[in-house]
């Protein structure tokens, strides 16, 4: 049924009591009734229903006054009369409409309307979405995937992509930028097999660094042809080239399989954990025709310029395969230098010969033909060692060190300011300064230092003799001035002097000088085969010859005696004797003898114990040590303050120790 207007129910509020009576047979009409005013025709304040209220603002409320939330429906200000209808679709069951316990306007299905703080679950939109104004539209609160359309997708503002996050193009879909830049936040991947290509033109590729410096990669128009940059296998992990710093000009990097020019010096370094060598510079030389050949090689060459501003080869290193069988090669190793204009070898590693060569063998004025040694100190001269033209022939000279088992310093004696030669063990020398030797030199038996121009005298030690070995002086064979005479005395007072005593000497004769070459004394041969002892000069003229015949000195027994084991007192009453000693050391002593007198003692039996004699005076000596049978010992007295002296001292392998005073 349709509603009544206000009009229509001031009218039936004023009929008669019996049409009132019959009004509440009609829905809606009591009600009506007594919402209005029977002699104004208003509205009333109040409705009898206790859960609707009606107000002047023609709104009612429902659930008025109740403990639960209450409606009030209200109609609203407009631009002409309009109703504004509320009707239900057609329904299969019960539905419940819930409002939002906001305040809010509700929004229609087609009506232009704006949402505010709305959150939509699987929206499904068919016609387009448009955003306008300046708000923006924040998606990070989702982890779920954002989806475009398949048509095409304009992103009129710029775009960023959050630190960790990718950009993955699927399918082959493509992606056109805009002319303006481009920041991308995270990492770019191309997947295998695609690229990156930049139109022509003056596009480029630039990387920027954490803080500062950028890394740009840009083509030069100079060329038809296409570089590419590759990489070889990696074996060993990740590596990485770092560009040095160009100081601010520009450069061109060096590559293999090309001719590289460096206009400044280039440093190769190697910081790693390897122990050892590190090649750093391989160089390698190989036949692409498996034809290699003695004499191959591979070298280093060092370019300058001379004064006609021409830049020509200076020195070179090379090396060069001398013998090339596999498991037995050989290798050269020549540097040459320019040498007055011409590049010549200097230094020359020589395999086959196994030596180092200086210079070449080769005529050349310039040619390297020494080695220069510098010392320590500086402006203290040097050692050359320089090799000159041999004129016999192409011979070579060897300087070879003896089998030795310690180490040797072989040290150049000063020559006195003149040129001087090695002295040889082969071949003849002529020695002009004075040797000095501070070890032994030893003569071989039976050869002869020789004196003289024609080997006039010489002294040698001889062997020969099965029962004796000898140190012979030999003289020459008087003739003329050749008189053969040994001399000893004071170098001063022999060399360069003529002595008269040598007169009318002709048989080998020793002769003795003193100090002050004017006495002497000598010993030799008379006419008659008698030994004689003469002194002459300042000396008081004497001749002593021994007889022919068994003899004794004066001051000397002629008879001999023996001193038993354990006996420490050797006797004085004879020229000699023979002592015997016991299984243990035994303490000898001698006592004072008489001025002149001569003994002899000898250790006859050697019984294990070392005897040791001390006289009571000596002189030049403390104790003697019998040790061995055979050692002797010959002294003489000299008188009570100088005592015993010692006229010799022998033994089968050795003499007997003297201690030395």
């Amino acid at each position: 049924m349709a509603a009544i207007t206000s009009a229509e129910a001031i009218a039936f509020y004023r009929m008669l009591y019996p049409v009132r009576k019959q009004s509440q047979a009609i829905p809606g009409i009591p009600l009506a009734l007594t919402n209005f005013d029977a002699t104004t025709g208003a509205l009333i304040a109040s409705i009898n229903d206790p859960n609707l209220e009606g107000v002047a603002s023609a709104t009612f409320r429902v659930n008025s006054g109740a403990a639960t939330p209450e409606i009030i429906i209200g109609g609203g200000s407009g631009t002409g009369d309009y109703t504004l209808s509320l009707i239900s679709p057609t329904i299969a069951a019960d539905r419940v409409i819930t409002l939002p316990a906001v305040t809010s306007t509700l929004a229609s299905l087609t009506g232009a309307e704006t949402l505010t703080n709305k959150t939509l679950t699987s929206p499904v939109i068919g016609t387009g979405l448009t955003a306008s104004g300046s708000a923006a539209n924040d998606f990070s609160g989702s982890t779920g995937t954002f989806e475009t359309s398949s048509g095409a997708n304009t992103l009129s503002g710029d775009v960023t992509i959050a630190a960790g996050k990718d950009l993955t193009m699927s399918s082959t879909a493509t992606i056109s930028t805009g002319t303006g830049a481009h920041a991308f936040n995270g990492d770019i991947t191309v997947a295998a097999d695609k690229d990156i290509s930049l139109a022509k033109g003056s596009g480029y590729i630039e990387i920027n660094a954490d803080t500062s410096g950028i890394l740009k990669i840009l083509p030069v128009a100079a060329t038809a042809q296409t570089v590419t940059l590759t990489t070889t296998a990696q074996t060993s992990g990740a590596g990485s080239i770092a560009i040095p710093d160009l100081a601010g000009g520009a450069l061109t990097m060096a590559v293999t399989g090309a001719d590289n020019a460096f206009s400044v010096p280039q440093t190769i370094t190697s910081d790693d954990t390897t122990d050892g060598v590190v090649d750093l510079l391989p160089l390698t030389h190989s036949s692409s025709d498996n034809g290699a050949t003695a004499g191959d090689g591979i070298g280093i060459t060092w370019d300058l310029e001379n004064d006609a501003n021409a830049v020509e080869e200076w020195a070179s290193l090379d090396i060069l395969s001398a013998v090339i069988t596999d498991g037995a090669e050989d290798a050269d190793i020549e540097l040459k230098a320019m040498l007055a204009g011409t590049l010549a070898p200097v230094l020359t590693m020589d395999a086959s010969d196994e030596t180092w060569v200086i210079g070449a063998n080769a005529t050349s004025a310039n040619g390297l033909n020494g080695l220069r040694i510098m010392p320590q100190t500086a402006s203290a001269g040097s050692l050359v060692i320089r090799a000159t033209a041999n004129t016999s022939g192409d011979d070579e000279m060897s300087i070879t060190n003896a089998d030795m088992a310690q180490a040797v310093a072989l040290t150049i004696p000063d020559p006195g300011n003149a040129t001087a030669s090695f002295l040889l063990t082969y071949g003849a020398a002529t020695v002009n300064g004075v040797l000095t030797h501070a070890a032994n030199t030893i003569m071989q038996d039976g050869k002869l230092a020789l004196f003289g121009t024609g080997s006039d005298a010489g002294l040698a030690w001889d062997t020969a003799d099965a029962n004796a070995e000898c140190l012979h002086i030999l003289l020459g064979d008087p003739a003329g001035n050749v008189v053969p005479v040994a001399l000893f005395g004071a170098q001063t007072a022999t060399s360069g002097v003529d002595h008269t005593f040598f007169n009318g000497i002709t048989q080998p004769t020793i002769a003795l000088l003193d100090a002050d070459a004017d006495s002497w004394m000598t010993l030799s041969f008379g006419s008659t085969d008698e030994a004689t002892i003469a002194t002459g000069g300042a000396a008081a003229a004497a001749v002593l010859s021994l007889p022919r015949k068994t003899g004794r000195i004066n001051s000397m027994a002629g008879t001999a005696t023996t001193s038993a084991g354990d006996s420490l007192a050797i006797p004085l009453t004879h020229g000699i004797c023979a002592k015997t000693t016991g299984g243990d050391a035994e303490d000898l002593t001698l006592a004072n003898g008489e001025e002149g007198q001569e003994l002899m003692i000898y250790l006859a039996v050697d019984g294990g114990g070392t005897g040791t004699l001390t006289p009571a005076t000596a002189t030049g000596f403390t104790t003697i040590a019998f040790a061995d049978a055979g050692d002797q010992a010959v002294l003489r007295y000299v008188d009570d303050t100088i005592g015993w002296i010692i006229l010799s001292v022998t033994g089968p392998t050795q003499p007997p120790v003297v201690a030395i005073t």
